[in-house]
């Protein structure tokens, strides 16, 4: 079954990977999901409600004619790739030039994929302290079985 039989897309006209291939039309898509933050920025109001969520991903994908879930990967594939682009340029330094397309629309989100980046690399630095410091404590317990013999300790092996 195509996305033009299924009932989410039964309206559309152009197959949704068409549509994606007009950098014209990714770019409105853009310019649309940059005007609906309760989708992108964390600090809105309402980005933890899932209903207001869901009703503004409804309207973008109305004003597309494509699915919910079929903008919601667009956009998603959109920011993996600016994210991409990000770690790109941090890697080859300030003279990397980046030429994808899309770059200079999507800088709104920037501020706030550089703020996740932060948070993922102070976690998994927590992380690897946290393990290297569980690695070398090793916890006694008492034997709580009683088919132990009596002054065995069991290792906590977390």
């Amino acid at each position: 079954m195509s996305s033009l039989d299924s009932s989410d897309d039964s309206s559309s006209s152009v197959e949704p990977s068409c549509k994606w291939s007009n950098n014209e039309v990714v770019l409105q898509l853009i310019n649309a999901y940059k005007n609906k933050p309760i989708l992108w920025n964390p600090t809105h109001p309402h980005y933890n409600c899932p209903q207001l969520k869901k009703k503004a991903w409804g309207k973008l994908a109305k004003n597309f004619n494509v699915s919910e879930k079929t903008v919601q990967n667009k956009m998603s594939n959109l920011r993996n790739t600016l994210k991409q682009n990000m770690i790109r340029r941090e890697d080859l330094g300030p003279t990397y030039k980046i030429t994808w397309f899309a770059y200079k629309a999507m800088l709104f989100l920037e501020p706030f994929m550089k703020a996740v980046q932060e948070v993922n690399k102070k976690s998994a630095f927590e992380k690897r302290i946290y393990n290297a410091t569980e690695a070398n404590t090793i916890k006694e317990f008492p034997a709580a079985s009683t088919s132990t013999a009596q002054g065995e300790w069991c290792y906590d092996a977390k």
